[in-house]
């Protein structure tokens, strides 16, 4: 299951997006594919097999955040990994200012550093999963 990333489409394909600042203020973009047949579309293949094309913006079909949430017992967590062999969900909850307080000790969840709480949950004792996705870059 994919997880979390950021990602575009790019003439009909979804592929990972890597985005870098260049020392004069400007952006630039990376597409990131690790399936061979890239290289018929400008892929590169780097010195550890993944194929990498660089591409402006204006080549981008669409861009957006991914990420997978979960709600369990009620509050809404994010999912950082799943393990499909034992259906186990590794989710975190991260405490914002200005957000309402969630029992997190209280669920069980583990200390991490400050703010940041752990717990891992298996996939039947949760109320649901779901993906959010979040276009970026001026896309819609």
């Amino acid at each position: 299951m994919r997880i979390a990333g950021t990602y575009a489409i790019y003439n009909g394909k979804e592929y990972s997006l890597i985005s870098n600042f260049n020392a004069d203020g400007t952006e630039e973009f990376e597409l990131v594919s690790f399936e061979s047949e890239d290289v018929n579309n400008g892929f590169i293949k780097d010195e550890k097999g993944i194929y990498r094309k660089r591409i402006t913006l204006e080549e981008l079909e669409t861009a957006y955040n991914f990420y997978i949430w979960c709600k369990y017992k009620g509050y809404d967590f994010q999912v950082l990994a799943h393990s499909e062999e034992d259906d186990i969900y590794d989710i975190v909850h991260v405490t914002l200012p200005d957000q309402k307080p969630i029992p997190v000790e209280e669920l069980g969840f583990t200390f991490k550093k400050p703010g940041v709480y752990m717990k891992k949950v298996k996939g039947e004792e949760l109320d649901s999963v779901y993906k959010v996705k979040s276009p970026i870059l001026g896309f819609k």
